[in-house]
């Protein structure tokens, strides 16, 4: 088993890593095969020189074993990394003054509510989603959304973290046009994934009962060999799947990298999202659970 992580430089932290400066901190190239997560941690740590402490939970793994992690990304921010990991590993990464606790005794999820006019009248809640999440608000599992019309009180179940960017986002405002994306490179880093997606061609693929991990490896190899440096990010979240790795078989030529993400998702009973900074394909039940 083998371990290859590639950085690039970190940023000067303050005193308090906020989910902006994490955004910040990008990596050039992360690879991990195999690795075991309290190397990939101690690594991620050290080489942070003090700016940033990146621990495990004290006895996180005391009920089995260290989990492995096998990932490759490409100009991936530090923010997003910590919540592949987290989806990964089923822990939970929370800030904790300068340090990042990776575990599994974490802070739970908190509820709110929000008195804010959604327009249009007619808005979908999962558009509602989409809007917070430009803004940067993650929904993992085990966070919910609703919203009641009648008034106008948005609920949401979810971290503390994301509270505060829901709570700083909503401050001063009666409504919100859920039509009106902010403008940020986030943003245009999702487009461009799905442009990427639509214009990065498979001249031929062939598979006869292949796990689906080795699939999606291959796939994120064959985008970069395709559309250099970068090709596309595509994260497949295998927790839970242990000795229950979807095999596929599938035989396309010519065909868009969105296409063949689609029908693997399909012949593996997978889920597939466009995020911010990946593809993240997830048992359809995972996702299914964070509707």
């Amino acid at each position: 088993m083998k371990m290859l992580l590639v950085f690039s430089c970190f940023l000067v932290f303050s005193c308090f890593i906020s989910a902006g400066e994490l955004d910040n901190i990008v990596f050039d190239r992360i690879d991990f095969d195999d690795a075991k997560l309290d190397k990939v941690v101690n690594f991620l740590s050290h080489k942070s020189g003090g700016r940033a402490n990146i621990l495990l939970e004290k006895d996180y793994d005391k009920d089995g074993e260290i989990p492995l992690l096998t990932m490759s990304f490409r100009n991936i921010p530090l923010s997003a990394l910590l919540k592949y990991i987290s989806m990964a590993t089923g822990l939970k990464a929370q800030n904790k003054g300068k340090n990042v606790i990776i575990g599994k005794e974490m802070t739970p999820y908190l509820t709110r509510h929000y008195v804010v006019t959604v327009r249009p009248l007619n808005f979908e809640l999962e558009g509602l989603k989409q809007y917070l999440e430009a803004f940067g608000v993650d929904f993992l599992k085990g966070s919910k959304i609703l919203y009641t019309r009648k008034s106008n009180r948005l609920t949401v179940r979810n971290t503390p973290d994301n509270q505060k960017k829901i709570a700083m986002l909503l401050a001063g405002r009666k409504e919100i046009d859920i039509n009106v994306r902010p403008r940020s490179e986030v943003l245009n880093l999702a487009t461009d994934i799905k442009a990427r997606l639509s214009s990065i061609k498979i001249d031929r693929i062939e598979f006869k009962d292949e796990p689906l991990n080795t699939i999606v490896l291959y796939l994120a190899h064959r985008a970069r060999e395709i559309s250099p440096p970068n090709g596309v990010n595509i994260f497949l979240c295998e927790y839970g799947m242990i000795d229950k790795m979807p095999r596929v078989t599938i035989s396309l030529s010519n065909i868009s990298l969105g296409d063949v993400l689609r029908y693997i998702c399909i012949g593996g009973n997978m889920d597939y999202k466009i995020e911010n900074y990946a593809v993240v394909i997830t048992p359809q039940k995972l996702t299914d659970g964070n509707k």
